[in-house]
């Protein structure tokens, strides 16, 4: 089942736990792979990883790691008593700059082709 007709079958509260449950396993699967978790829009949970110099702990590798640990993580999720879930994950690299936007409320963001394509993708 895809997310929105899940979350057309839940009360708002349970679609906040549903999502609060997943995320907090991607966040710990974030930090374990050392991606950082850009921001999370609606049900889409954006990371990167960005590293000047490529090493075995920052690389595609790892990045092709943690989407498929998300797609474990879903899975156990559903395993454990949650409703089936279908999870995409879309994995891209390119250059990007980032930058705190804002003056209230203020969050880093990412900017660049590769978040356009990262969209694209999302979609």
């Amino acid at each position: 089942c895809g997310f929105t007709a899940l979350a057309r079958q839940l009360a708002p509260l349970e679609v906040v736990a549903l999502i609060n449950e997943l995320f907090g396993r991607f966040d710990a699967l974030a930090d374990k792979y050392g991606v950082y978790k850009v921001e999370t829009v609606g049900d889409a949970y954006i990371a990167a990883q960005a590293e000047p110099h490529l090493t075995e702990q920052h690389s595609a590798l790892t990045v092709l790691l943690f989407g498929l640990d998300m797609v474990a993580a879903c899975n156990d999720w559903t395993g454990n008593g949650g409703t089936q879930l279908n999870l995409r994950v879309g994995i891209h690299s390119g250059a990007c700059v980032g930058g705190i936007v804002g003056r209230a409320m203020q969050r880093y963001h990412l900017f660049g082709d590769l978040m356009s394509v990262v969209e694209v993708i999302e979609s």
